[in-house]
C-alpha cells in the first residue's frame, strides 16, 4: 500500500520540525546546567558539567542528523 507523495513530504517535515526542536531543548537543557549554578544543586559541579556537555553534544548530533536526513529525502526526491 503506496502513500500518496504529498502525505510522505508532510510526514518528513514533521519529523525535520520535530528534530529541530529537540535539538534546542537538549542545547538548552546542557546550557542550563553548565550556566545556572542553583540548578540541580545537590551535584558536584564536575557531574553538571559532564552532563551539560553531553547534551549540548547531543543538539548538534541531532541538528545534524534531520539535515542530512532532510538533504537525503531531497536528493532521493530529485532523482
Amino acid at each position: 500500500m503506496n502513500k500518496p507523495a504529498d502525505l510522505w513530504s508532510m510526514r518528513e517535515k514533521v519529523i525535520f520540525v520535530f528534530g529541530i526542536i529537540m535539538s534546542l531543548v537538549y542545547l538548552v537543557i546542557g546550557l542550563s546546567l553548565l550556566s545556572i549554578g542553583n540548578f540541580l544543586a545537590e551535584y558536584d559541579k564536575i557531574v553538571k558539567i559532564g552532563i551539560g556537555c553531553i547534551f549540548i553534544a547531543y543538539s548538534f548530533f541531532r541538528l545534524w542528523r534531520a539535515f542530512t536526513n532532510w538533504k537525503k529525502s531531497n536528493n532521493e526526491d530529485e532523482e
